[in-house]
């Protein structure tokens, strides 16, 4: 007995990529993570940095020009934790790097980063009571 096979179209192939990319991930971190941060983090983040830009560049997907300056930013947020052992810093560093992870993904989706937010509470009408 055969099975029946579908045609995968892209949009199943991204998406078959993606979950194999995300278990992989997965499992590095569960085997990485289990040690004190520092060097492993960096390590997972830069892993999880070129899976991103491998899928980005395999299925052409939509990236701002904004996307190489974050990448940077999150790995050298990853390697801070590296610099030293405080609890202190290790969570200015995590709430950085969330912070420019979540960026990141904004970018990849082909949001444009620089001043958003920004410009819109600036251009604003006020009104005059």
């Amino acid at each position: 007995m055969t099975a029946a096979t579908l045609p995968a179209t892209p949009r199943t192939e991204l998406g078959l990529t993606v979950l194999a990319s995300g278990l992989g991930l997965g499992v590095l971190g569960d085997l990485l993570l289990r040690a004190p941060l520092g060097l492993n983090l960096a390590i997972w983040i830069g892993t999880l940095l070129v899976a991103g830009l491998w899928l980005a560049h395999r299925y052409r997907l939509p990236v701002s020009a904004d996307f190489p300056w974050l990448l940077l930013s999150v790995f050298l947020c990853a390697i801070a934790f590296v610099r030293r052992d405080s609890p202190a810093l290790h969570l200015i560093d995590f709430a950085a790097l969330v912070g420019l992870l979540s960026l990141t993904a904004l970018a990849t989706q082909g949001g444009r980063i620089r001043l958003r937010g920004r410009a819109r509470c600036w251009s604003r009408p006020r009104r005059s009571d």
